[in-house]
């Protein structure tokens, strides 16, 4: 009688420390939106570096995360954010030459996710989307999107360019 009780308390025990290391076996890397933390994370159970679920979020599906939470909702989340005033030079341009210019805004910590606020909700967001992109391209003066790649070597020129006064700037 005692047997089949030990065989299914070690099948209790067996399988799902089985399955929990064979899933941290596959998905090993923590910016992988499959790693058992980061999944853990978004199920609330564990708490992990927000700008490593930030950067990990740009990989997946950030709706449920973000719309319709809160500004308290955001800081328990993420940590602190960044009002547009506070924003880099970069990300308010953005801004201002995107679709949500004059609609309530706040930044996510320190990086290019933006939410657009709406009665004290999140509505709508963006992250390194296309909007971004387009904007910076517009700066660029092309007319198609330009990579990231372009985007890291050109900013800091740009960014200088923008700064000077009218009357420096080449024609």
């Amino acid at each position: 009688m005692k047997r089949p009780i030990r065989i299914s308390l070690v099948c209790i025990v067996l399988i799902p420390c089985f399955l929990v290391g064979g899933w941290v076996a596959a998905f090993p890397d923590e910016y992988d939106i499959h790693n058992i933390h980061y999944v853990l994370w978004k199920w609330g159970i564990v708490s992990i570096d927000p700008d490593r679920a930030l950067s990990v979020m740009a990989h997946d599906d950030a709706y449920p995360l973000l719309l319709g939470k809160s500004p308290g909702d955001l800081r328990a989340k993420f940590g602190y954010l960044r009002s547009l005033d506070q924003a880099s030079p970069y990300m308010r341009y953005c801004y201002e030459n995107s679709s949500w210019r004059g609609k309530p805004v706040m930044f996510l910590r320190d990086t290019n996710w933006m939410v657009v606020l709406e009665k004290d909700r999140v509505t709508d967001f963006a992250a390194k989307g296309a909007e971004w992109l387009t904007a910076y391209s517009d700066l660029l003066g092309t007319s198609t999107p330009v990579s990231w790649e372009t985007r890291r070597y050109d900013l800091l020129a740009i960014l200088y360019r923008a700064s000077r006064a009218p009357s420096e700037q080449r024609p």
